[in-house]
């Protein structure tokens, strides 16, 4: 008879794995540093002119007395705003912007500003969701006590939301905040109150309860992990077992947990073997020790163990290979975030054959999409323009293979979304030309305006100010037409145009315009300049 992921097959060896661990912990770097995107792919690299992102400004240093008029001016223009989530967002961003140039007293008054415009939301979901990012934003100003007021006040509103589900779903992400403003047992309380019938929620929790300590390092979460363990194993769910364990296993993952990551796998190898493939609590537990193995052989890479890391990864592909077919969508999908994770560690190699296995067209696509992005970085032009021509033809061949069971409207199955990322994803590997003709090929002019807001600020970003302005001018839809001028304004100051990028920002017609091009112009400065002098 089959033992179950429970207290002795998952819960006992990891606690002791992660005491284990805990005694390596003098080499490790406690503050914990966000990873940055890879948008500074390199137009040079590509060929094409310098990247604002990193070209030298030609203007004399900006001081803290020419960047908070900036600032006042972008206030006065959300004040005008009709659309409350758009007002709560854009207060929200002055406030942090006031923090970076030490502006605490006007940072707290946009905060609270912020704060009642998100109020003002109809649409209850988006009003959590609002709210709660402004808590998280108090928390990055080093703001607690008052993180914790909007906190509470959050709690208020998702325990008054009246559809039940979306109640549910909004306490199982708002913990991830609660947790890192330092109550710890009051998130995973309401992550363990989620009800039994909604197990994929309460792992999710879980996983963000733990999520919520990673700003704080790998000490945080070994002082948790023990508790967080015992109480995953008292539900006495093996799927919810397996399922928290590869949520735990992402987090351990940025931070070079290798010790406790192999305890993990360990754990779900002999799981996955007691249960067999063939009945579904096998096939998640596998599906869950993939996604395990691919938190290791990143954490392996992090750490500089690059032959341990592609030996994971070649498990993890032999593991996902061999799940059964009935599940395809689940394995392509898995797949493809294999390749991105083997890419992402320098295996361009293993990517490309993780790849080549790949069924499900849209994911195939999206894989290619990121190796191509990483040959750009690498400077193999050729190579990286040979790749986007192969995910534009595994779009083309998107379709339903089995009605009954892939619904049209999934998005694994939408040309134009998939269309949109390649245009982007293309434009921020410096080759705009190609980008413009992809968009060019959506047919649905959500994706296509979509794509166009993402392009404008790339071709801003290497000096191609008039055609980006005009881009976003042809955009339709008003919020992504104000998201493209803010990043047009970015790039305009970043390349140390800020007059002309502010007369440029002062002459937008529309309010919201306005302010999101004066953001774009103050975010661009205290990136690049060190503010409060």
């Amino acid at each position: 008879m089959a033992t179950r992921v429970g207290t002795t097959r998952v819960a006992r060896p990891i606690a002791a794995g992660v005491a284990t661990a805990l005694l390596i912990l003098g080499a490790w770097n406690p503050l914990y540093a966000r990873q940055q995107g890879s948008g500074t792919a390199g137009a040079g690299q590509a060929g094409k002119t310098p990247d604002a992102r990193t070209a030298p400004g030609q203007q004399p240093e900006p001081s803290k007395a020419v960047m908070l008029p900036i600032l006042a001016e972008a206030e006065r223009s959300a004040r005008d705003l009709r659309d409350a989530r758009s007002k709560a967002q854009m207060f929200q961003a002055i406030a942090t912007l006031r923090v970076r140039v030490h502006d605490r007293k006007s940072a707290r008054v946009a905060f609270g500003q912020a704060i009642q415009a998100a109020d003002a939301i109809p649409d209850e979901r988006n009003r959590v969701y609002t709210l709660e990012n402004i808590a998280a934003a108090q928390l990055d100003a080093d703001d607690r006590g008052a993180a914790l007021t909007t906190l509470a006040h959050v709690r208020e509103v998702v325990d008054a939301m009246a559809d039940e589900f979306q109640r549910l779903n909004a306490r199982s992400w708002i913990v991830r905040t609660i947790s890192r403003a330092g109550d710890l047992d009051g998130a995973l309380k309401m992550a363990l109150d989620l009800p039994g019938t909604h197990m994929l929620l309460k792992a999710r929790a879980m996983a963000n309860v733990l999520e919520g300590l990673r700003p704080e390092g790998l000490p945080a979460l070994k002082k948790a992990m023990p508790g967080l363990l015992q109480a995953v194993a008292k539900v006495g769910s093996p799927t919810f077992e397996a399922d928290c364990l590869r949520g735990f296993a992402q987090v351990l993952a940025d931070c070079g947990d290798v010790e406790d990551l192999l305890s993990i796998a360990g754990i779900l190898e002999k799981a996955a073997a007691e249960y067999g493939p063939n009945n579904g609590t096998g096939c998640f537990i596998i599906d869950a020790e993939i996604g395990v193995l691919e938190s290791l052989a990143k954490a392996q890479s992090k750490t500089g163990r690059r032959e341990d890391a592609i030996q994971t990864f070649e498990k993890a592909f032999g593991l996902a290979r061999g799940m059964p077919p009935e599940g395809e969508v689940l394995r392509s999908g898995r797949l493809e975030r294999l390749a991105y994770e083997r890419v992402e560690a320098g295996d361009v190699d293993g990517a490309l054959r993780t790849a080549d296995h790949i069924v499900y067209e849209y994911f195939k696509a999206q894989a290619f999409i990121k190796i191509a992005e990483a040959e750009a970085r690498a400077g193999h032009r050729d190579a990286s323009l040979g790749l986007f021509r192969r995910a534009v033809q595994a779009d083309g061949e998107i379709r339903v293979r089995d009605p009954g069971r892939d619904r049209a409207e999934s998005y694994y199955l939408n040309k134009g979304e998939c269309l949109r990322t390649i245009a982007f994803v293309q434009a921020r590997a410096g080759f705009t030309a190609e980008a413009l003709k992809t968009a060019e090929t959506i047919a649905e002019p959500r994706w296509k305006e979509g794509a166009l807001e993402l392009i404008a600020p790339e071709l801003a970003c290497r000096g191609e100010v008039r055609q980006a302005v005009e881009l976003a001018e042809m955009i339709g839809d008003e919020r992504s037409s104000q998201r493209a001028m803010q990043g047009i304004a970015e790039a305009r100051a970043a390349f140390g145009d800020v007059p002309g990028a502010l007369e440029w920002a002062r002459n937008r017609p529309d309010p919201e315009a306005r302010a999101h091009a004066l953001l774009g112009i103050m975010k661009a400065l205290v990136e690049k300049y060190p503010a409060g002098h």
